[in-house]
């Protein structure tokens, strides 16, 4: 099963780019098959750079087995939490806290 979906999606690297046929209209997963997170935060966080950061992408291995239901809460300015899982994101960028 995991071959024949492989296949459906892998590409032609024989044909030319511009002769390939277009990408399905279904979402591919990648990096061990995990999909990211895309959040918006009730209040933004202090951006590492003196930006404010609204929204956030939690890597898909970060959020394992949910978080996609789960209620959002900025803690402070470096601080989130999803669910039951805490989060800081500074200038070494995103980790769980």
């Amino acid at each position: 099963m995991k071959l024949q979906t492989a296949r459906q999606v892998a590409l032609d690297f024989t044909m030319r780019f511009t002769d390939m046929p277009p990408a399905p209209d279904e979402q591919v997963a990648t990096r061990l098959g995990a999909r990211d997170l895309l959040i918006d935060l009730p209040q933004p966080l202090s951006g590492p750079f003196g930006d404010p950061v609204g929204r956030i992408a939690i890597p898909g291995w970060m959020v394992a087995g949910g978080g996609g239901r789960d209620e959002v809460e900025t803690v402070d300015a470096r601080h989130f939490r999803l669910g039951d899982r805490r989060f800081r994101y500074d200038q070494w960028g995103l980790e769980p806290a």
